[in-house]
C-alpha cells in the first residue's frame, strides 16, 4: 500500500488549494471579491480538479481492515470530527451571525446526522465510499468492481437520482475518483520519479485546465467531471514524478496535520476577514494572504496545543498523539483511517 510519506506534498497542495479557495468565495459572499467573473475564472480553476483530487488521494491511501477496526477508527477519525467541528461551526456562525456570511440555524445542527453542513458533507461522502470500497475489495478483482459501481453511481448521479440527497449525491459522484486512485495504487507505489513525467504532467495540467475555463466548462456538469478526473490523475502525477518534494518540512507537516486544517480553516479565514473588515481594510490582496495564512496557520498552532496537552484523539484530529522526531513520517487519518498512527488526515470541502 502506498505510504503516507508519499503523499504528504499532494495532500499539502491540496490543502492550499482548499484553503485559497474557501478564502475567494468568503470575500466574494463578503463583496470584497467584487469582480465576478474574475472571480468565476479563479474559483472555476481551482474546483475544477479540486475534489475529484482529494477523493483520487483518500484511494490511493485505502485499505480494508477488520471491520471492528474499520469502525473504532472511522468513528474517531470521520464520525467525531464530523459532529464536533460540525457543531462548532454552526454555533460560531449563528453567535456571530452579524458579521458571518453564512446564516446558520439550530436546525443545521439538529439536522447534522442525515444533513451535512458547509465543507463537512465531504466527511460524510467519504465515510460512505470507504463502507462501499470495504464491502467490495475483499472479492476478486475488487477494485475493478469498485470502479464499475464508481462509473454506474456516477451517470446516475448525472441523469437519474434526484437532487438533493445531500452527501448520497457526493458519494455517488465521486466514489469513480476514489475507485481509481486504489488502482493506481500500486503504480505510485513503485514509481521512483521522473523529472520528465512531472514536467509533462504540469504542462498537461495547466492546459487542460485553463482551456476548460476558457471554453466554460460546467463544473457540475458530466464533462466538467471527467475533466476533473484527467486533472485530478495530473495533479497526483506531478508529485508522484516528484518525490523529492517529501524532504520539504512545510509540506510533511501540512500534510501530516491536515484534518486539524481541513476542521478549524474555515474559522480562522473568517475570522481574519472579520477583522479586517472591523479594523476598514478593504485590500483584496491584503485580505487574500492574511486569511490564507491564517487558515493554514491557526490550524497547525491549534494542533500542536492539542497534540501537548494529549487530547488530539478527543478532538478528532488523529487516533494518538504524534512524536516529532526527526525523519519520523506518520500515516492519513481522514484518507485511510483503517490504519491510522497519527493525527493526520486529508480534506477538502467545496
Amino acid at each position: 500500500q502506498l505510504p503516507q510519506s508519499r503523499c504528504n506534498p499532494q495532500m499539502a497542495t491540496e490543502l492550499c488549494q482548499q484553503d485559497l479557495g474557501h478564502v475567494f468565495r468568503g470575500l466574494h459572499d463578503a463583496g470584497i471579491f467584487a469582480d465576478e467573473r474574475t472571480f468565476r475564472l479563479f474559483d472555476d480553476a481551482i474546483y475544477m480538479f479540486h475534489m475529484p483530487a482529494f477523493f483520487l488521494i483518500s484511494g490511493l491511501l485505502f485499505r480494508t481492515r477488520e471491520w471492528s477496526s474499520f469502525a473504532s477508527r472511522s468513528a474517531w477519525n470521520i464520525v467525531l470530527p464530523y459532529f464536533l467541528w460540525g457543531a462548532v461551526v454552526i454555533s460560531l456562525q449563528i453567535a456571530l451571525s452579524s458579521a458571518a456570511n453564512a446564516d446558520a440555524t439550530w436546525g443545521n445542527l439538529l439536522w447534522l446526522p442525515i444533513k451535512p453542513y458547509s465543507i463537512f458533507w465531504f466527511l460524510y461522502a467519504l465515510l460512505l465510499i470507504q463502507i462501499v470500497a470495504q464491502l467490495v475489495l475483499p472479492y476478486k478483482h475488487g477494485a475493478w468492481l469498485l470502479l464499475g459501481f464508481g462509473v454506474v453511481a456516477a451517470l446516475a448521479e448525472q441523469s437519474v437520482l434526484p437532487k438533493g440527497l445531500g452527501a448520497l449525491n457526493s458519494a455517488s459522484t465521486f466514489l469513480v475518483y476514489f475507485a481509481i486512485g486504489h488502482i493506481l495504487s500500486k503504480a505510485a507505489k513503485t514509481n521512483q520519479g521522473s523529472a520528465w513525467g512531472a514536467t509533462a504532467s504540469l504542462i498537461a495540467f495547466v492546459c487542460i485546465d485553463l482551456t476548460a475555463i476558457a471554453l466554460e466548462v460546467p463544473v457540475e456538469g458530466l464533462a466538467g467531471r471527467c475533466i476533473g478526473l484527467v486533472l485530478a490523475m495530473l495533479f497526483v502525477g506531478i508529485f508522484i514524478f516528484t518525490p523529492q518534494l517529501r524532504a520539504w518540512r512545510a509540506f510533511r507537516k501540512i500534510g501530516e496535520d491536515t484534518i486539524a486544517i481541513y476542521c478549524l480553516h474555515t474559522i480562522f479565514t473568517a475570522g481574519t476577514r472579520v477583522v479586517l473588515v472591523k479594523a476598514g481594510v478593504s485590500s483584496l490582496p491584503l485580505h487574500v494572504m492574511a486569511a490564507f495564512a491564517a487558515g493554514l496557520i491557526g490550524p497547525l498552532v491549534a494542533f500542536e496545543i492539542a497534540r501537548r496537552m494529549g487530547i488530539t484523539k478527543y478532538l478528532g484530529f488523529g487516533a494518538t498523539p504524534v512524536a516529532r522526531k526527526s525523519g519520523e513520517t506518520t500515516t492519513s487519518t481522514i484518507v485511510e483511517p483503517a490504519v491510522v498512527t497519527s493525527p493526520s488526515s486529508q480534506i477538502g470541502g467545496d
